[in-house]
């Protein structure tokens, strides 16, 4: 058995339901520190992906094998020089507009998994499953084959000269031993590669620089003659067309490969789309560039006859420095093997981590971070594709179903437009261009969509929710000496013992960490199931369970918003629940009898929260504001508040703690707090908010309690004199305002 030191450990995220809680062994892991006290496992990847490496996984998967093989792909099918220019030119137009959809997919839902995340997220488990297994069987093996045949064919072109032929044997034996070799590096070494990135790819820069400029001499010296009659001879079959597309189109794929790796690349809101926008017009102007200068020194003849376009382009106008331009291509395509390697395990990880792939593909390694099982999956699968050693049959096999699935991915932004009007997007397609996140800040401030915790923030809400002004809001100080003692109905919570359904999801919106919990659906409701309602105390019937949501403090003696006998706990959790008797939680709140919160403090204490625990081992899933993932666990509300004293709580009329602040909420707030570990609170002040800082001290400050009543019950029903009886049928007399 391993220990919990093992360097080869490997670890999944999360733990099912029914796992044993007895003698478990587990691993926190922070900042590269290993302990053995944790009860649950929170090894994550890191945040090591800056801007520049950003623009280096671009380029690097982009200006990988394509360039230096599709070319053929494309003259062989249209048979024009001048055709070919235009499908280079309306390839990289149709990237940069697929980029941009990926900018505002990726800065809006800002998980990894790129394709396989949106898909998910707007159409649900089905398509992403179909994608996933589609990505992980067909196309992200099938590019690695091609890249590695790519790379293998650049290195052993110089031995043979002439007519000599490549042994096919030799070129997939190469290529083989090249991918096992990347995803070795990719599987330890994360950092080298990523230095590496940023070396190789001023490599691949450079070598189409030198064809560029060598093919700009040779048409200076007078060498046109291949752009006489341009468009004379093309093809005009549709089926060849689109197969000449499909070439063009693997050449620029990659662009959207940054975002398979949104959990890992530092500050996405802003190096994502940066990445983005230096990348594509940069590679769309080489590409074009470099296929000029191909077409300008090789004719249709040569083209077609080589298995090595760059090497043959250098022999023709380099003579003896020739062998710099393979030595200079093959670090090229050894690059964007390496990098496509490495981005898409990432994907695999994502799909398993959320059930679609075997659980065993979710696990990573605690001395390097990164996802083993799945760059070593990959890699089998990508060695099974050499079988095939034709470069343009895997080519169009690759880049047929690969496109249908972006089509289904940039679908997603009109789903959510459709859905999710008022969704944050940091970057919106089709609409002026953002200074960036600056500006999208300054016009969710003006349109009170955003707010802050700051003193100076809270009161600037009102300005844009009137309510926030009103007379009866919360939180409130609770004074046990002015409270009301009552007899009067424990608050009964139906159906608190019951799982909640399944999936449910825990949200970083940036204020706070909510779990939303799925409606029931009505299968689920025909067969006599529930969701779980509370009802009794000062009640005005019965309230179902819609969300809960969390507030703490930077220090361990703030954080709960309402304040009890002087005493402001660590952490407070509002479990909201609606009145039946309305349809949805938003027009609930248009009625002042429409909610109702019960709020749970937490006190710092040396033991656990256990019920606490299946939600703060996995705020890792959510490290930013606006991150969402679905969790594979459930458990019952009970689980959260085990061990509270639910007979004794106060209650009073109050409002939303945050904005819209609408004055419509019932609260009941039982003042015996359940303990909470100094490393479960730290969990949720590793958070990062809206603006970037760290999500901690969201609570509000103390409103005045004016003429309002607070309620405190006392006392049981079942052993009272005959007069506490009768004041207990008149309970419901006392109102709640002076």
């Amino acid at each position: 058995m391993l220990s919990p030191t093992s360097e080869g450990m490997l670890l999944t995220p999360t733990i099912e339901v029914g796992a044993s809680t007895s003698a478990r062994t587990t691993v926190e892991a922070t900042d590269g520190k290993i302990n053995g006290d944790s009860s649950d496992s929170a090894v994550q990847m890191k945040k090591r992906l800056g801007l520049l490496e950003g623009v280096a996984i671009i380029l690097g998967i982009i200006i990988g094998s394509g360039i230096f093989v599709s070319p053929k792909g494309v003259i062989q099918e249209v048979e024009a020089v001048g055709t070919s220019l235009i499908i280079w030119v309306m390839c990289g137009l149709l990237s940069m507009i697929g980029a941009l959809c990926y900018a505002e997919l990726g800065t809006s839902i800002p998980q990894s998994g790129g394709d396989y995340a949106y898909i998910l997220e707007a159409f649900g488990h089905l398509p992403a499953f179909l994608f996933l297994w589609d990505a992980m069987m067909i196309f992200v093996p099938t590019t690695n084959a091609i890249m590695g045949l790519t790379f293998a064919s650049y290195v052993l072109q110089p031995f043979f000269s002439g007519e000599c032929k490549i042994p096919e044997l030799a070129k997939q034996l190469l290529a083989a031993v090249t991918i096992c070799f990347l995803t070795y590096l990719n599987s330890y070494y994360m950092k080298v590669t990523t230095k590496m990135q940023n070396i190789i790819m001023f490599t691949k820069v450079g070598a189409l620089l030198m064809i560029i400029v060598m093919g700009i001499i040779w048409m200076l010296l007078g060498n046109i003659d291949n752009f006489y009659k341009p468009f004379d001879n093309t093809e005009t079959d549709p089926g060849k067309f689109a197969v000449a597309f499909y070439s063009g189109i693997f050449s620029y794929a990659g662009w959207n490969y940054l975002n398979f790796m949104t959990e890992e690349l530092q500050n996405p809101y802003k190096n994502l789309p940066r990445a983005i926008y230096i990348s594509l017009p940069l590679v769309t102007i080489i590409y074009v560039l470099a296929n000029m200068s191909y077409l300008a020194v090789l004719s249709h003849k040569e083209m077609m006859a080589s298995d090595a376009i760059a090497v043959t382009f250098g022999d023709k106008v380099l003579g003896v420095w020739s062998v710099i331009i393979p030595i200079m291509v093959a670090i090229s395509s050894f690059g964007g093997l390496s990098v496509h390697i490495m981005t898409s395990s990432r994907m695999c990880f994502v799909g398993a981590r959320n059930g679609h792939m075997p659980a065993l593909l979710a696990h990573i390694n605690v001395k390097s971070y990164t996802p083993l099982p799945s760059l070593f999956f990959l890699c089998i699968l990508s060695i099974v594709m050499l079988v095939c050693g034709d470069v343009y049959v895997l080519i169009t096999y690759s880049s047929i179903v690969e496109s249908f699935f972006i089509m289904l991915s940039v679908s997603a932004i009109l789903y959510f437009r459709y859905k999710r009007p008022n969704m944050e997007r940091p970057i919106k397609i089709l609409a002026a261009p953002p200074a960036e996140r600056k500006c999208v800040k300054r016009n969710m401030a003006i349109s009170g969509y955003r707010f802050g915790y700051s003193e100076s923030n809270q009161k600037r809400w009102a300005r844009h929710h009137g309510y926030c002004a009103g007379k009866t809001q919360s939180p409130i100080a609770v004074n046990p000496t002015r409270a009301i003692s009552l007899h009067m109905p424990a608050v009964d919570m139906i159906g608190y013992h019951n799982l909640l359904p399944y999936p449910l999801k825990i949200i970083n919106n940036g204020h706070t960490v909510s779990i939303a919990i799925p409606k029931l659906s009505e299968e689920q409701l025909g067969k006599g199931e529930f969701m779980p309602y509370t009802s009794g105390a000062k009640l005005p019937g019965e309230f179902e369970v819609e969300s809960i949501h969390f507030h703490w403090g930077d220090k361990n003696n703030r954080g709960a918003e309402h304040v009890v006998n002087d005493i402001r706990y660590t952490m407070e959790m509002h479990i909201v629940h609606r009145n039946r008797k309305y349809s949805n939680l938003t027009e609930a709140l248009g009625y002042t009898d429409g909610v109702a919160v019960l709020g749970f403090f937490y006190n710092l204490d040396e033991d656990e929260g256990l019920g606490l625990t299946a939600i703060s081992r996995h705020l890792h899933l959510v490290p930013e504001a606006h991150n969402e993932a679905t969790l594979n666990v459930t458990f019952s509300l009970s689980s959260l508040i085990n061990g509270v004293d639910v007979d004794k709580f106060y209650t009073y009329k109050g409002s939303l703690t945050t904005p819209p602040c609408s004055e419509a909420v019932t609260w009941i707030l039982y003042p015996d707090p359940i303990p909470i570990s100094a490393k479960q609170i730290s969990r949720f002040r590793q958070l990062y908010d809206v603006e970037e800082g760290a999500l901690v001290d969201n609570f509000r400050q103390l409103q005045p309690l004016g003429n309002r009543r607070i309620f405190m019950r006392v006392g049981h029903t079942h052993h009272t004199n005959i007069q506490t009886l009768i004041s207990e049928v008149d309970y419901r007399k006392w109102d709640w305002f002076h």
